[in-house]
């Protein structure tokens, strides 16, 4: 019998998902596995797989930076992006991140700071990616899926940000969303001859014009499992950047609910 829910377990991507937590929990996030989230859309209430956080508190204001997570784990089937050549603004990599009204004025203000342009969080390939799609199959495209679904999530999790700052409270999020997955991941592009060429990645940035979390651009990154390690700990070394950098920034100026940009 353990035999058969072990390899079930496997099937349905639930090691994936336990691997990742005790990497980004080992790299110093304060983790929550199977975080729920209201459906910005639908209404429904949906499962997040992970949340990783650091956060800290600046006179009356709450500053949390967190990582939204989904785990796909798809063997044999790889993710392909397909790129470009990046074309986006070192400002625009750090001010195009999922924030909360309060946060607004905070991120922008990173935005023009050139520490904060050099931290891994806001990096960005030489080529990224404007679309993302599963190799050797004709269902349900399961890539477009997770990237919707984690950015909704995050989407949710600046919408109760607001709702908090609504009600009196000083709740300044900023929010990445992650995709982990266990399979190949490839990037797709022609070259100058108009050839199709075809690589292996560890991991690639989607610059996704869906505007769920009500952005412009939302920047999703996209980490093979093997890369995880590294990845959660360049993200936490960045996000105490970054509230070391609120530490010193907040006191100076009074920062106002401000909209976001649609």
């Amino acid at each position: 019998m353990e035999t058969k829910i072990h390899e079930w377990l496997s099937s349905q991507g639930y090691p994936l998902e336990m691997f990742a937590s005790r990497s980004f929990d080992r790299a110093g996030f304060n983790v929550i596995q199977s975080d729920y989230f209201e459906d910005p859309v639908t209404g429904d209430s949906r499962e997040l797989d992970l949340r990783a956080s650091v956060q800290a508190t600046f006179g009356e204001m709450f500053l949390r930076v967190s990582l939204a997570i989904e785990c796909k784990s798809t063997p044999g089937k790889p993710w392909i992006l397909f790129t470009n050549p990046s074309r986006i603004a070192d400002p625009a990599r750090v001010a195009q991140r999922g924030y909360s009204k309060l946060a607004k004025s905070f991120l922008n203000s990173m935005a023009h700071n050139k520490s904060m342009q050099n931290l891994p969080a806001f990096q960005v390939p030489e080529r990224t990616a404007y679309s993302v799609t599963q190799a050797f199959t004709t269902g349900q495209d399961v890539a477009y899926s997770a990237a919707m679904s984690v950015s909704k999530a995050a989407g949710a999790m600046l919408a109760d940000a607001d709702r908090h700052t609504s009600m009196g409270e000083r709740y300044a999020l900023v929010a990445f969303p992650v995709i982990v997955i266990d399979a190949p991941l490839v990037e797709a592009f022609l070259n100058d001859a108009g050839e199709m060429v075809v690589s292996t990645v560890d991991s690639g940035i989607l610059i996704w014009r869906n505007p769920v979390m009500h952005n412009l651009l939302n920047c999703i990154s996209i980490v093979r499992r093997d890369s995880v390690d590294a990845f959660a700990s360049d993200m936490h070394s960045s996000f105490i950047s970054i509230l070391e950098f609120a530490k010193n920034e907040i006191p100076k100026h009074s920062f106002i609910v401000g909209d976001r940009d649609t």
